[in-house]
C-alpha cells in the first residue's frame, strides 16, 4: 500500500528549516503537546510508543521529557526529516530510548506492539480515502490490545476557513 507524500516529498532542503517554518504555530503546538501528555499519562511507567512520521522529533521530546521510562519507535517515511528528528532527539538526550526507522508504518515489522501512538499533523497528507483508512490500520496492528492512538490533523470545516488557513499551511 503506497501512500502519500512519497519518501523524497520533504527533502533535505525542506526538513532543514522545517521546525522554523512551523515556529509561528509554535502555540498550536504546544497545545497539542500539552494534550497528548494528559491522554497518554496513564500509560505504564515502561510505555513503548510508536511516533509515525515523527518527522523532527518535537512530539517524541515533548514526551520523552516528561516519561523518562518510556521508550519510543520513531517512523519516517522521508530520510531527511528522520536524520533531522534523530539530531535533535540526540541532543536533547534521549537517543538510547529510541529506535529510528526510515520507512512507511505498513513497512514496520508485523511483530511490533507498542501500547500507544502518535500521528501528529501527518495524515492530512494522505487525501485518498481508502489509503487513510489503511494508514490507521496499519497503526492499530502495531498497537497492544487496549492501545491508544493519538492523532491530529489539520482540517477546515468550510471553504472559507481553507481559504484563510491555506498560506498557513503553504509555509509548513
Amino acid at each position: 500500500m503506497k501512500t502519500t507524500p512519497p519518501h523524497d516529498a520533504f527533502n533535505a532542503e525542506h526538513a532543514a528549516g522545517y521546525d522554523e517554518r512551523w515556529a509561528p504555530l509554535a502555540p498550536m503546538r504546544d497545545s497539542l503537546h500539552l494534550q497528548m501528555r494528559l491522554v497518554l499519562q496513564e500509560l505504564p511507567a515502561d510505555a513503548r510508543i510508536l511516533c509515525v512520521g515523527v518527522g523532527t522529533g518535537a512530539e517524541l521530546i515533548a514526551l520523552a521529557r516528561v516519561f523518562p521510562g518510556w521508550r519510543f519507535v520513531a517512523v519516517d517515511p522521508s530520510s531527511p526529516m528522520l536524520e533531522v528528528g534523530q539530531k535533535n532527539i540526540a541532543q536533547a538526550g534521549f537517543t538510547d530510548r529510541c529506535e529510528f526507522h526510515a520507512c512507511y508504518v505498513h513497512e514496520l515489522p508485523a511483530d511490533l506492539k507498542c501500547d500507544a501512538a502518535t500521528s501528529i499533523l501527518v495524515s492530512q497528507f494522505i487525501t485518498d480515502r481508502a489509503q487513510r483508512v489503511g494508514f490507521f490500520r496499519e497503526i492499530a496492528k502495531r498497537l497492544k490490545p487496549g492501545g491508544t492512538l493519538v492523532t491530529a490533523d489539520l482540517c477546515v470545516l468550510s471553504l472559507d476557513q481553507q481559504e484563510q488557513l491555506f498560506p498557513v499551511w503553504q509555509l509548513c
